[in-house]
């Protein structure tokens, strides 16, 4: 999970954005989590969740928010890191931290398929943390 540094009214976030038109699922979100954090050695465990979103003032009316499960090499437990990136997130500064998915804090509704994914990855992979 990363806090925006400079906006701390952004909340607890994970990394996201939107696929580029050659990307799966995967490789968008693999690379948005890399831009957002520089975390090493993302991969993609599986997709845990689809939700359908009213987006305002848009020529579309929904967007369709795919949740992934990733892992990762990475030995920091936190870092600070400058996003660089060719869009609207290039030099935002994001704290990033891995928390106990039990306390992991997350806002604006990104917890939403957790509990779910917390129960799944326990049964398979042991120690579960929420990773951004």
């Amino acid at each position: 999970m990363f806090l925006h540094i400079d906006a701390p009214e952004a909340g607890v976030q994970v990394p996201g954005g939107g696929a580029l038109p050659h990307e799966t699922v995967g490789q968008a979100a693999i690379r948005e989590a890399f831009e957002e954090t520089g975390a090493a050695g993302l991969a993609l465990g599986e997709v845990i969740g689809n939700k359908l979103m009213p987006i305002q003032e848009s020529p579309v009316p929904y967007q369709v928010s795919t949740y992934c499960w990733l892992t990762t090499t990475e030995t920091r437990d936190s870092w600070d890191h400058f996003v660089n990136s060719h869009d609207g997130d290039h030099g935002m500064r994001f704290r990033c931290e891995f928390r106990p998915s039990t306390s992991a804090g997350l806002d604006w509704g990104f917890d939403i398929f957790l509990d779910r994914a917390v129960k799944r990855f326990k049964t398979s992979h042991g120690r579960v943390t929420c990773a951004g």
